[in-house]
This record gives structure tokens, sequence and C-alpha cells, in this order.
């Protein structure tokens, strides 16, 4: 059978709902993963499933990990990458303060309704004795914020640069995953400066060992060799990027800043990076429903 054959009836089964669809959807990525990308990269529709599939995976992965006992959640995300392996671990313990944190967030809350109800799902689908129905908040901003956000961003990461900063990390999740897949640059910081961060920051660097990795409440400077920053749902997106703007001037030739701008702060952005000397591209829509586009500077 040929791939695109095989392709077609592995979609036509998912959305049938086939209890096993999602299965045999990873099974065509191990022998044609080549093929099921270009097809993600041509189509807006296949992007979306793909990623959703990334989600279901991961979140069957965890619940194994729960029903095992497991405090130390190990997630490889390398079947559905593009260009880099992804995998990272993170503690249960020390992440859960974002169930509390993001408690009054209506949307956060209306995730960990959709988490329970896909966790009771599969385990009457599966007859899985014992399955703990309890929703970390770490899973769920892993799921439904950290794979998308890489998603996203994975093809735009460059290739090569020394230096990496990431502003508003949050717990660290994905910058441990994108550090992890890369050469460890020679200076790293994870940015954020709400002070609740650092307690869980700190266990998720030391669990994947990226000893080198700093978090910080302010960002560095005199950094002297090409640095790739990143800020998704903060810098451009909360708050100005100017507040960050001796930190932008200071930055050495040939970095790359990628920032996902909302939509009215994009005028004043773009403007600013101008400038400031930095070229400027708008690369795509993110999410229609808050107006938020990811743009790359370089300078």
């Amino acid at each position: 059978m040929s791939f695109s054959k095989h392709y077609r009836g592995v979609v036509t089964a998912i959305n049938k709902g086939h209890k096993d669809a999602p299965l045999l959807y990873e099974d065509l990525l191990r022998e044609y993963k080549g093929e099921v990308l270009e097809q993600v990269l041509a189509s807006k529709n296949a992007g979306k499933l793909h990623v959703q599939l990334a989600a279901q995976h991961v979140k069957r992965k965890v619940l194994i990990q729960r029903i095992q006992d497991e405090k130390v959640i190990h997630v490889d995300l390398t079947l559905f990458a593009h260009r880099s392996p992804f995998e990272l671990f993170y503690d249960l313990t020390e992440c859960d303060y974002l169930t509390y944190w993001k408690g009054q967030s209506i949307d956060f809350n209306r995730h960990i309704s959709e988490y329970k109800k896909y966790c009771q799902e599969i385990g009457e689908l599966y007859s899985l004795k014992g399955l703990d129905c309890k929703v970390f908040g770490a899973d769920v901003y892993l799921t439904n914020w950290v794979l998308q956000d890489f998603f996203n961003i994975e093809q735009y990461i460059p290739t090569k640069f020394s230096n990496f900063v990431s502003i508003g990390c949050g717990l660290g999740l994905l910058e441990s995953g994108i550090l992890q897949s890369i050469q460890e640059p020679k200076i790293a910081y994870l940015i954020d400066t709400d002070e609740r961060c650092e307690s869980a920051v700190q266990p998720t660097l030391d669990l994947n060992r990226l000893d080198t990795v700093r978090f910080s409440e302010t960002a560095p400077y005199k950094l002297k060799e090409p640095t790739c920053v990143i800020s998704l749902r903060s810098c451009g997106f909360i708050y100005d990027v100017q507040t960050y703007n001796l930190f932008f001037l200071q930055l050495p030739r040939a970095s790359t800043v990628l920032l996902d701008v909302r939509l009215d702060r994009i005028k004043k952005t773009e403007k600013y990076f101008r400038e400031i000397g930095f070229t400027v591209e708008r690369l795509y829509p993110i999410s229609s429903s808050d107006g938020r586009f990811l743009y790359r500077f370089k300078n």
C-alpha cells in the first residue's frame, strides 16, 4: 500500500473514533516520518491533528506512570518532533503549585475538567483498574501549553547559537525539553519575575541534568556571542518589549528573538525592533482567540 493510501486510511480511522487509531498513527510515524511531517507542514488540519495526537500520546504515557505511582514523570516526544529530539523529566510534587497558581483561571480549570474526563475515558476504554483520576496541574500545563509551544517554535529555533535565554519561563518545562535536544549552550538563563517559579524550575533543571542552566528574576547582560531568545505569552504579549530594552540593546550580532506578539502590541513591537537594528519577520498567527502572532527578530 502506498503512503498516501495508508495515511488517508489512518486519518479516516481517527475521525471515526476507532480505539486503536492513535496507535496506528504512531506506527505510521515510525515507518514514514518524513512523509507524515510533510503532510503536517502542508496542511493546517494535518498539523492540528498531529499536535492533538502528540498530546494524547503524552497523556497515555503520563497515565501509565501515574498508575505505577511514579513521582517523576518522563516525557519523550521525539517521535512527533520535526527536527530535534524532545525529552524531559518533571516532578509532580515540585510542579503542583501550578494547580493553585492558575486555579483562578477559567481556561485552566476548563482544561483540568477535560483532562479528568479523558483519564476516565481511557480507564474505561482499556479497563484500567485502580486508575487515579486526580489531575495534576503540571500534566495539564504540559499537554495543553508546553507541547503546543514547542511545535509552534521548533522549526524556527536556530541550529547554532552560543547562549540561550527564555523570558517568562514559568515551570521551565518547554526550555528543559529544548535544551535537552541541542548541544548545551555556553550560557543559558531561564527568567521569570514570579519568585514562585524558582522552587519548581531548579528541581526540573536538576532532573534533566542541565547543570549549567540558571534561573534568574532579571535578564543577563554582557553576552558576547550569538544568543537565542524565546518568550511565549510573556514579553510582547502580557507586557511591552521595552520592559527588556537594555537586554535587547546589548544582544550580540547574529542573535535571534522569537516572540508571540499580541495583536494590539504588533505595531509598537515591530517599530521598536526595527529602530534597534533588527530584521522583523511575522511568521504566522498562533491563536485567533487571543490574537497572537509568532515573530522572529534577527540582528
